[in-house]
């Protein structure tokens, strides 16, 4: 089980499958940079706690098929961050009931969203295998182009 460690400033639990619990335990760390915990898929809970971390650079979800995301977290976390990935993450759309209402492909892996940001400028890549258009639509934001794509 995930409990936080007071000096940590670079978290790499690359594929540490068996492990459990909350990433809000980072979120009293105010030194922290890195978060990497993709392959981590037992983790669980919300992400929303991250985005209080001023000195978060570097957050890697891949794989994390028990977190929960938002649209409304993944844009304040693209305002900060200089790489976030959170591809085949489930992407609990509350807000858009109609994703929900459609279905997706779900053989283990869910719902997606790949999202990766270069030079500072956030690039949503959506793979939500045969639903890219209502993707492109939950994810377009101001000023931020839309790459569709299935990985």
């Amino acid at each position: 089980v995930l409990k936080p460690l007071v000096n940590l400033v670079d978290v790499n639990l690359y594929n540490c499958a068996g492990i459990t619990g909350s990433l809000d335990v980072f979120a009293g760390l105010p030194q922290i940079s890195r978060i990497i915990v993709a392959g981590c898929f037992r983790l669980t809970g919300r992400i929303n706690s991250l985005i209080t971390l001023d000195t978060l650079d570097v957050l890697d979800l891949e794989c994390c098929m028990g977190l929960t995301l938002d649209r409304a977290t993944l844009e304040a976390l693209a305002e900060t961050l200089t790489q976030l990935n959170v591809h085949t993450t489930k992407y609990l759309a509350e807000n858009h009931a109609s994703l929900e209402q459609k279905g997706s492909h779900d053989s283990g892996w869910g719902k997606c969203v790949v999202g990766r940001i270069v030079d500072g400028t956030p690039l949503y890549y959506a793979a939500f295998y045969g639903e890219e258009q209502l993707v492109c639509d939950l994810l377009e934001l101001d000023g931020i182009d839309v790459d569709v794509g299935t990985r």
